[in-house]
């Protein structure tokens, strides 16, 4: 499978942000959060950042996105990595957490769900 990767664009903001709202209804108990901020939120936070982004492709298909930068406390994160069903447990996930450990020096931190 040949995974390449391009840059996110403001077309992909709809979707990226349909991915993040689809896990925080997988994942998180949404009784106890503030449903419209955080939907709010996580809207803004994709929009001010999508130069960010990275378009995942596998054999010239999108297979998902992820945001890669470096915080205020000058820490890597990988933040919104999402593989779409079709191509998960294909190792294109563990590849981007490769890619971008190597690509710094110093220390990664990624954020994941239960």
């Amino acid at each position: 499978m040949n995974i390449t990767y391009q840059k996110a664009t403001e077309t992909d903001i709809g979707p990226i942000f349909e991915l993040c709202r689809r896990m925080i209804h997988d994942y998180e108990d949404l009784e106890s959060i503030d449903y419209p901020k955080v939907m709010q939120w996580v809207r803004q936070k994709i929009e001010t950042s999508i130069g960010e982004y990275t378009a995942i492709y596998a054999d010239g298909q999108k297979a998902g996105y992820y945001h890669f930068f470096q915080n205020e406390d000058g820490v890597f994160e990988i933040d919104d990595l999402y593989i779409f069903p079709a191509y998960q447990n294909q190792g294109i996930g563990s590849g981007v957490v490769k890619k971008c450990c190597a690509s710094v020096n110093g220390t990664v931190m990624l954020y994941v769900f239960i």
